[in-house]
């Protein structure tokens, strides 16, 4: 759907910058200048294929997807973890991402969500490829080191349940953030 996907977000982008919205003025009216126009037109275009993509993307059934990933796990003791600590870890993994600075939850949303490349990731910020792809496995790192700290301390484990339950934390962590991402 490349060009077909194109062609809309570009109809839908002038749109929505150039006819008056509900405050009787066009959004171009609101570009202050204070950096070149076609990145600000750039920023409002994407959100606008974001905002297109979303609108068509299937809901996104939180429980019926923590089935399957309890039930695909291979390991029985994580099999079991994930079972018996299914909301425990849902609550604490929310925890994790809600503590992430504003660029790093941003970063895991446009990525496990909106499935923005790393490429797109450093245009939009205005960095090169792999500064966006330290970012990102900063913000895996600290949202698996962070619902793995919460894990513990929540349930008072042994210390070989303890690394059980953090195998679990990081096991599967990129399909639980985009998951609760998506659901925000």
């Amino acid at each position: 759907r490349g060009a077909e996907l194109a062609a809309e977000v570009a109809q839908a982008a002038m749109v929505r910058l150039l006819v008056p919205g509900a405050g009787g003025r066009p959004r171009l009216l609101e570009y202050l200048g204070r950096g070149p126009l076609r990145g600000w037109v750039g920023v409002a275009a994407l959100r606008v294929a974001l905002d297109l993509q979303r609108r068509q993307a299937p809901p996104v059934d939180g429980e019926a997807l923590l089935e399957e990933l309890v039930g695909a796990e291979p390991d029985p003791e994580l099999r079991h973890l994930r079972s018996l600590y299914r909301a425990v870890f849902r609550e604490e993994l929310q925890a994790a991402l809600a503590a992430l600075e504003p660029r790093a939850r941003a970063l895991l949303r446009l990525t496990y969500v909106e499935g923005v490349t790393l490429a797109h990731l450093g245009r939009l910020y205005g960095v090169h490829e792999s500064t966006a792809s330290r970012w990102l496995d900063q913000a895996r790192s600290r949202v698996a080191a962070d619902a793995r700290r919460r894990l513990v301390a929540r349930l008072a484990v042994s210390p070989a349940t303890a690394e059980s339950v953090a195998r679990m934390a990081v096991s599967q962590l990129d399909l639980s953030i985009a998951r609760l991402l998506a659901t925000r």
